[in-house]
């Protein structure tokens, strides 16, 4: 029996494909929670896909209103020639929810949805192009 590699065995406890969420921070009055990497299916170690994609999504309060959102941050990364390590990273948000719960429950769905099409925008969530690499808007 070959001897297995410990990066893949490295990566298969630390690979989620659910949203893990953190601890609910406040800061300025505002709350907001995020979840650990979530990693997309179609990349399981072994697998041939041709990159590697991964969501972060934090759910946050929205200053001066009544309301949370989620904003999901997607990476992905080119596995193999001629683009090898290109990147890509694409900000998306969901509609607006009352309470925190609904839409933690919500960043749950999409993940769901996620996976099964490679798209956030399957759960109604909207590509923000206004907003660069790390989810700043741009000057």
């Amino acid at each position: 029996m070959p001897e297995k590699s410990p990066i893949t065995e490295q990566e298969l406890s630390a690979k989620r494909e659910t949203a893990c969420w953190g601890e609910v921070y406040s800061w300025r009055g505002l709350c907001s929670m995020e979840s650990e990497t979530v990693w997309h299916r179609s990349c399981r170690p072994g697998s041939d896909s041709p990159y590697r994609l991964t969501a972060v999504l934090t759910v946050e309060e929205l200053p001066g209103e009544d309301g949370f959102r989620v904003m999901a941050r997607e990476q992905s990364v080119r596995e193999q020639p001629p683009y090898l390590g290109e990147r890509q990273v694409y900000h998306y948000e969901s509609p607006r929810f009352n309470r925190l719960c609904d839409a933690q429950l919500y960043g749950d769905w999409a993940i769901t949805r996620w996976h099964q099409t490679e798209r956030f925008t399957a759960a109604g969530m909207t590509v923000r192009t206004d907003l660069d690499e790390r989810g700043n808007p741009y000057s």
